[in-house]
């Protein structure tokens, strides 16, 4: 269920990568979030060197995710894109903190469209009509999704993604920048897609495609 942000909430991103800033500037710049939003800073489970060190960035890291103490008036979002630590995240963090699904207002999102909860829609996606999408999937800028689509939960989708009509995406699947997934097409759960690939077939469970048109390559 999409979470409707009315009051001022304090934000904090989990997850001090590259998509995190990503993020961080998104909400800065969405103008229905950046006067609402307050962003306390990032969670990140790392041991050695600070993952903000050497990257420009108005906020530190707070602590881990896996012992942060929240704030009643804490709310999460989760920016990862692999979903093997995004699910684990995201299972460590139910119940202890409200896990938000952000939806960049220069998104476009049609008619009976549904979001999962913890998912993040970057700007200038455009997701068409009756499309079904799990919790906490990543869809990144400039992605467009076909009408009657399904994308199952932990997916990750980067930026300028096409994915034609009535294609039916699995769980945990990774597709990168510049794919394109002609119409009617089946990915199957944990799939790989390779940035720039085009799929004319469907992709089985656990395989992973790369080319134009994309073939299977070893895992």
């Amino acid at each position: 269920m999409v979470v409707i942000v009315s009051d001022k909430k304090n934000i904090i991103i989990v997850g001090a990568g590259g998509f995190g800033r990503e993020l961080e500037s998104w909400i800065e710049s969405d103008p229905q979030k950046k006067h609402k939003w307050i962003i306390k800073g990032y969670l990140h489970d790392f041991k050695g060197k600070n993952p903000l060190e050497n990257y420009q960035t108005d906020y530190r890291v707070l602590g881990s995710f896996y012992d942060y103490q929240f704030d009643s008036d804490d709310y999460c979002l989760i920016a990862i894109s692999d979903w093997k630590w995004k699910k684990e995240i995201y299972n460590s963090l139910l119940g202890k903190v409200k896990i938000l699904t952000y939806i960049d207002s220069r998104a476009l999102v049609g008619k009976f469209s549904e979001i999962g909860e913890g998912s993040v829609i970057c700007p200038f996606v455009a997701i068409s009509t009756d499309v079904r999408i799990g919790k906490c999937v990543t869809i990144n800028v400039g992605t467009q999704i076909g009408h009657d689509c399904r994308i199952g939960s932990f997916t990750s989708i980067m930026s300028q993604v096409e994915i034609g009509g009535h294609c039916n995406v699995g769980e945990r699947v990774f597709i990168g920048s510049h794919a394109n997934i002609i119409p009617q097409r089946h990915i199957g759960d944990d799939a790989f897609v390779g940035a720039g690939s085009v799929i004319i077939s469907n992709i089985k469970a656990g395989k992973r495609y790369f080319g134009n048109p994309a073939i299977e390559i070893p895992n």
